[in-house]
Parts: structure tokens; sequence; C-alpha cells
């Protein structure tokens, strides 16, 4: 699932979802198909897997959340989504990287910009 997912075949990670395989299996460094998505940047898709059971709070290897995906992926209305869900816009992975400077470093600045707006530090 985690291959397909890698691979951009959506298709492929909600047929096998919707046949019983685990939404929340991790496969590398942690990661679940959430991550993945996530940081892919497709809201739909983070939509439905939260829907069909992803855990919004799992975190990959480090620490790493959703949010620090969605935040390097720039899309802005996925960020507010996960935040809206709850993750916290000032969390932090091992290296204490918050979300805010996951999307600094990608110059994503309207996702900086908001997350500024709503609360973020550092």
């Amino acid at each position: 699932m985690y291959v397909a997912a890698e691979s951009g075949k959506w298709e492929v990670v909600q047929w096998l979802i919707e046949h019983d395989a685990d939404v929340n299996a991790k496969a590398a460094f942690d990661k679940t198909v959430l991550h993945v998505a996530a940081k892919s940047g497709n809201l739909e898709l983070v939509q439905w897997l939260i829907d069909h059971g992803a855990d919004v709070n799992a975190k990959a290897a480090f620490d790493k959340t959703a949010l620090h995906s969605a935040a390097k992926s720039g899309n802005l209305k996925l960020v507010q989504w996960l935040v809206n869900q709850g993750l916290d816009v000032n969390a932090k992975n091992r290296w204490r990287t918050t979300v805010l400077l996951a999307a600094a470093k990608r110059k994503k600045w309207d996702v900086v910009k908001w997350l500024i707006d709503n609360g973020a530090e550092e």
C-alpha cells in the first residue's frame, strides 16, 4: 500500500483500504499513507483517509506529523484543515523543527504567514 501511495497510485490505496488493508499500517520510517498523502498536498485524499480511520495524530519516525508534511507541500487549505482537526501548529519533531520552519525551509510563504497568524512560534 505504501509503495502505491509513494507512486501516486491513490486508486490502488483506496481499493486496498476498502478491502480491509490497515489504513494505519506503518512503512519505512514509520510513515503511514496519511503522511504520504499530506506530503503530496492532496486534501481530498487526506480527508478520505481520515474518514476511513487514519489516525490524524500518527507520528512518523523522529516525531514528524502529517502537519509537518502538509506544510512542506505548501497546500494552505490542507494545513488549515489539519489544524482544524486539532493538530498543533507548534508541533516539533525530534530535532525541534516546527511546522513553521518546515514550511519556511521550502519557501511556502502563504503557509508561513497563516501559521504565524494562527499562533505558530519559532
